[in-house]
């Protein structure tokens, strides 16, 4: 008894009801959107009128997609921007730095110092990338709460928001994975350099960091990394990334037709209408 008594206690903590500080407008029509909550995650989610009243199901199903999307994605790219941009990308001044001082050492092997360095320049200014979409997500939430009202195209924009986000990631996973054949290249030649004092100091350094970035255990996370990516909307691999013109193309559409299954699958089944 003294368990079900402490439950009780203790349930509004568990569970909450949060209405949306914004209707979302449809058709001409406003509604507005209760979330269920249980320990901290969405549980279900009702749509009403304007005036307080149920909607029916077939009514509430294209507001509560807006809703839904705007919701998902925009949480998406500000917490997983902010997560980017918390990494420590000096890492990459660092590592330049470092190829500039082993240079003189592999001499067969310098274009891929000049590989290496291109491609963490690129994946440092993909870094600098996420801070921009993150703060343009947070611009566009705080310009939807100040007018009180969503529309279509305030989705159509962190739909876009969230294409670009997805594609800096996918292309900085093959960014990484493109560095592995000139950090080989660099670690086999630098074994074989006989070098004293600083010159030493600087090539171990670098052994023990192109072995890391060239490593098994470094390049089999990039490849479990790019499986949430490399999916069509039946679940079977595609590779999208490559140099042809339309890949972006190609993987936005197919990266749409996913969403749009998982809503059908999952999502519908928690609107509670």
């Amino acid at each position: 008894m003294a368990i079900e008594a402490n439950f009780k206690k203790h349930k509004r903590f568990l569970e909450t009801i949060e209405i949306a500080k914004y209707n979302v407008v449809i058709h001409d029509s406003f509604y507005k959107f209760c979330v269920y909550n249980k320990f901290g995650k969405a549980k279900g989610y009702l749509a009403l009128q304007a005036n307080g009243t149920e909607c029916r199901r077939d009514e509430a199903i294209d507001p509560y997609y807006l809703f839904l999307k705007f919701n998902s994605y925009l949480t998406g790219i500000v917490y997983q921007g902010r997560e980017d941009m918390n990494k420590p990308t000096a890492v990459f001044k660092d590592t330049i730095n470092l190829l500039e001082k082993i240079k003189p050492f592999v001499q067969s092997n310098s274009i891929h110092v000049n590989n290496a360095v291109s491609k963490i320049t690129n994946l440092d200014n993909g870094f600098l990338r996420f801070k921009t979409l993150h703060d343009d997500a947070l611009k566009l939430y705080d310009e939807v709460i100040k007018l009180g009202e969503l529309e279509k195209s305030n989705v159509d924009k962190v739909d876009y928001l969230m294409n670009e986000f997805s594609i800096q990631q996918y292309k900085n996973l093959y960014l990484q994975l493109s560095m592995k054949e000139d950090f080989t290249a660099l670690t086999q030649e630098l074994k074989n350099y006989n070098s004293s004092g600083k010159d030493k100091e600087n090539i171990k350094k670098a052994l023990d960091i192109f072995s890391f970035l060239s490593g098994k255990k470094y390049i089999d996370d990039i490849y479990e990394n790019l499986k949430q990516f490399e999916v069509d909307e039946q679940g079977n691999k595609m590779v999208f990334y490559d140099q042809s013109n339309d890949w972006e193309a190609k993987f936005i559409e197919i990266t749409n037709k996913r969403s749009n299954k998982d809503f059908e699958i999952e999502a519908l089944s928690m609107l509670r209408n």
